[in-house]
């Protein structure tokens, strides 16, 4: 293989790895819908093996994405898959970020047993996890045994929980991160209130409304608080449940989602019907009324990115065809395959303006089928390779070239400056092709018809793109092949 698709080829890994750095990073922002837009494009990436751990991460994210966003099915579905992917690369981190979870997420349904099915298989790994991340897996282990004390506690299960607690609290060191803390005095606040010690309840709960917030990140752990505060709801403690409610809305700026803030308006109205006056709920009301636009919007965003994930699981549906799909090359020819070539179209038109003209052809061997039949299908190979290789000698530099089909060739061209520079680039081409076969002795005369198109007639993205240029081959086909037809 030559130099520049080895260049090419790396370049493709660095950009999946790049898109999953980046939608972790709007993740941990909040900026939901600009991470599902990366986290998607990266598992739609072409696979290879220093890409494989983008690829289960970025699931694990979706998930997490998806769950925050109300997209329950969609949340477990890609759990799953993140959790496959790092079992069979044995990323033991990413395994017990799934479990864990997958173990919250059963749990908010109120099925605790799934829960502590869950959590009981993460906590072996976490030990064996702490010999190489010592701190993050310290946190891992309190997070997962408040887990399960919280389910266990949830069951009426007592006893059990405030042994796991005396384990937290024997674990606890003063790095520990908040969410660690949230939900171990979330479990002891709950402790607490069964074996009635109202200064041990007190205290916990001084304790969780002293906690600083930290801005980024904030709106991840806010979940454990909205648990704690439905728990104060149902043993009717006002006075608890207006403190906690009145430090959660001191934050309310710093939360990026819609619905995380309709869900404290729902939490205030609710305040409002149990312990407030008429004009108390009528203004909890109206607050309640003037975020839900912005949240019937941003469910309405979840739904298009659900809609279009799963038409793109529909398409990859097949495993084995999957995995044959997206490796980067033909086989035969060494050029791009063609879902490669999709991959990188669209890369381009997400970080390009408007103005920057590209071109994609789509190259078709006219009569190849009299070939094959002909003269057989290893000299129909032979032509096929011997075309491959006169795409890649007139088409270099930044020129994406593949094989997208049995005897369709594409190409696409980024930056264009001068359109008739290109379309007499591809005549030449057309020309050479004809002549390489006939070099080789064929008695059946080979021709290759071309279609074209050009992103400034408003084509943004591969799928319109390859639509206009297989439009365009088309009428080559019709007019007699063996020429060129462009639509600009």
């Amino acid at each position: 293989m030559i130099q520049q698709e080895q260049i090419e080829i790396l370049n493709i890994d660095e950009m999946t790895n790049g898109l999953c750095t980046a939608g972790e990073t709007c993740f941990k922002r909040g900026e939901f819908k600009e991470a599902l837009e990366l986290l998607l494009r990266c598992v739609r990436a072409p696979r290879s093996a220093s890409t494989k751990y983008s690829e289960a991460k970025s699931y694990y994210l979706l998930g997490l994405t998806y769950g925050y966003l109300g997209q329950e099915m969609l949340s477990k579905e890609n759990l799953l898959k993140g959790l496959e992917l790092s079992q069979a690369s044995d990323y033991k981190g990413e395994v017990i970020n799934c479990y864990l979870s997958l173990a919250f997420f059963h749990a908010n349904l109120g099925d605790f047993e799934g829960a502590l099915g869950y959590q009981e298989k993460a906590l072996p790994l976490i030990r064996e996890f702490k010999e190489i991340e010592q701190e993050i897996a310290a946190d891992m282990e309190i997070t997962c045994l408040a887990y399960q004390g919280l389910s266990y506690v949830k069951k009426g299960q007592l006893g059990i929980s405030e042994e796991i607690l005396k384990q937290i609290e024997n674990l606890l060191g003063e790095s520990c991160a908040q969410a660690s803390v949230v939900t171990m005095l979330d479990l002891a606040l709950r402790i607490a209130h069964e074996k009635q010690d109202k200064t041990k309840f007190h205290n916990c709960l001084t304790r969780l409304l002293g906690l600083p917030i930290l801005e980024e990140g904030f709106f991840g752990i806010l979940e454990y608080y909205f648990d704690i505060c439905t728990f104060l709801f149902e043993k009717g403690m006002q006075k608890e449940v207006r403190e906690l409610l009145d430090y959660i809305k001191s934050y309310y700026d710093m939360i990026p989602l819609a619905y995380l803030k309709y869900d404290i308006h729902n939490f205030e109205l609710f305040y409002a019907k149990t312990y407030g006056s008429e004009e108390e709920q009528w203004q909890a009301s109206q607050s309640l009324l003037s975020v839900i636009p912005e949240y019937e919007a941003e469910q309405q965003r979840a739904k298009m990115y659900s809609f279009d994930y799963i038409e793109f699981l529909h398409r990859e549906r097949d495993i084995s065809a999957k995995m044959e799909q997206k490796s980067k090359l033909d086989p035969m020819t060494g050029l791009f395959n063609k879902y490669t070539i999709e991959f990188l179209v669209d890369e381009y038109f997400s970080q390009k303006n408007e103005d920057q003209a590209a071109a994609l052809l789509i190259i078709d061997m006219d009569y190849f089928k009299q070939i094959n039949d002909t003269l057989g299908h290893l000299a129909g190979d032979a032509i096929l390779t011997d075309t491959a290789n006169v795409i890649r000698r007139f088409f270099k530099g930044d020129a994406l070239c593949g094989r997208v089909g049995g005897d369709e060739f594409m190409v696409f061209v980024k930056d264009v400056q001068d359109v008739s520079s290109l379309l007499l680039q591809a005549e030449f081409l057309r020309r050479e092709i004809a002549k390489t076969t006939s070099e080789r002795n064929i008695t059946i005369a080979i021709q290759a018809s071309v279609g074209v198109a050009m992103s400034t007639a408003g084509f943004r993205d591969y799928g319109s793109m390859f639509a206009a240029a297989d439009e365009a081959l088309y009428r080559a086909k019709k007019e007699g092949r063996n020429r060129i037809c462009v639509v600009e």
